[in-house]
């Protein structure tokens, strides 16, 4: 069983919600790992500079999360050289070249940081996966302030595709 700890980063309002009822996923939302609840693991201060940005004219929240989940139902690309990278790729490759191409398969995307997130929403769907496991950079601050980009991560980003992985919540 795998075990982990993410911090959501969001408004106080969506956090008292959410405290109350759940998570929801929006599924007509992809994000860059896909479609689910967006987390940061062990990283509670990214969780608050994502909540800063976005809701920056409101009281913020993060949410500690504690995650339970078969190892097997995580995809983790957190090793560019591991087999899940190295599958996602193979997986991506084949949609561009002969599913796309052939119009075969209905997986269009609004622009090119969405086409990821639909391979791993494809991926997640077919093997049975409910949980992304990535390595990533969150913008922050003066990031924005400058226009600079980061290729570098600074962190793991979790996308939870089911919530019910969720075991305990609780407002830092």
């Amino acid at each position: 069983m795998g075990y982990f700890i993410g911090y959501h980063g969001t408004s106080s309002v969506f956090a008292e919600k959410i405290l109350r009822t759940n998570f929801i996923v929006d599924h007509t939302k992809v994000g860059w790992l896909g479609t689910g609840i967006y987390l940061f693991e062990e990283n509670q201060e990214l969780a608050r500079s994502w909540a800063n940005y976005k809701y920056s004219n409101s009281k913020k929240g993060v949410i500690r999360c504690e995650i339970e989940i078969a190892e097997e139902e995580v995809f983790d690309v957190v090793d560019p050289l591991g087999e899940h990278n190295k599958f996602f790729h193979a997986v991506r490759k084949q949609l561009i070249e002969q599913e796309i191409k052939k119009r075969n398969l209905q997986l269009r995307a609004k622009n090119r940081k969405d086409f990821d997130g639909k391979t791993y929403n494809f991926i997640c769907k077919a093997k049975g996966f409910k949980l992304v496991r990535a390595a990533t950079y969150t913008y922050q601050d003066y990031d924005r302030i400058f226009g600079w980009n980061s290729r570098v991560p600074n962190g793991v980003e979790l996308c939870v595709k089911d919530i019910n992985c969720i075991k305990n919540k609780q407002l830092v």
